[in-house]
């Protein structure tokens, strides 16, 4: 049987994404998941975003925030809303990324609170809730969080923790904590550091992924901060899926 592959790649670019695409663009995303972003608008001319086409992009905002959460394809990868998007949850937004007779369906997260709705993991045990079905079925979520086990004690009405065991019971599963073995929030790696401080780390960004997908999971890596923090506080994932065909 032949394979494929789709890398697919989230990184908070802390805002001014116009000037920053150039470096995430080297680590060779077939879809890129982005979220603080700016409108599209201020991207859209092939000498500053080559080579994702407009045409194959997708932005998420409340009314006319400056910052909103961007999903990008190349490569040939198509995108379009999966039918279950719910506009109240703004940023966790369902898409399916195809490409000729493949098809892979990841759920693009930027944990925001919202008000009257609840915190950062408050609001991701909502959309958990809404997406019950879809997360049933094979699926990627990926993006950032907001949130760690660390934070527990901060959120009584739905925690980190929680949202964890919420996904391992319907079979889906983190990547970063599968691979290496390491507890949630006992974390080695961290994808975010506060002021771009590095005594100042944390674990915040995740990819998980059904069981059913784990298996064809290629390759996991995070950026160095020596590599990404002159550009944002959050470090870029990636992870490669081997596609049958």
């Amino acid at each position: 049987m032949e394979c494929d592959s789709i890398r697919i790649v989230s990184w908070n670019c802390q805002g001014g994404f116009r000037n920053k695409w150039r470096r995430v663009v080297g680590f060779e995303p077939d879809i890129l998941v982005v979220p603080e972003c700016e409108p599209l608008d201020l991207l859209d001319a092939p000498v500053l975003f080559d080579p994702f086409p407009m045409e194959q992009s997708l932005r998420f905002a409340r009314d006319a925030s400056p910052k909103g959460l961007a999903v990008f394809a190349t490569n040939d990868w198509r995108l379009a809303v999966h039918g279950a998007y719910d506009e109240r949850f703004d940023y966790v937004v369902p898409v399916i990324a195809s490409r000729g007779g493949q098809s892979i369906t990841l759920v693009a997260v930027w944990a925001m609170p919202s008000p009257g709705s609840g915190d950062y993991p408050e609001r991701l045990h909502q959309a958990v809730s809404h997406y019950a079905g879809l997360l049933r079925e094979p699926v990627v979520m990926i993006g950032d969080f907001n949130s760690n086990t660390g934070f527990d004690a901060d959120h009584r009405l739905g925690s980190h923790s929680d949202l964890v065991a919420r996904l391992a019971a319907g079979g889906v599963v983190s990547v970063y904590h599968e691979r290496t073995g390491e507890a949630q929030g006992g974390e080695t790696q961290p994808t975010f550091f506060i002021n771009r401080n590095l005594a100042k780390p944390y674990h915040l960004d995740y990819c998980f992924v059904s069981e059913s997908l784990y298996g064809a999971v290629a390759g996991f890596n995070i950026g160095s901060p020596d590599d990404w923090l002159d550009v944002s506080d959050h470090l870029p994932l990636a992870v490669t899926f081997a596609l049958s065909r």
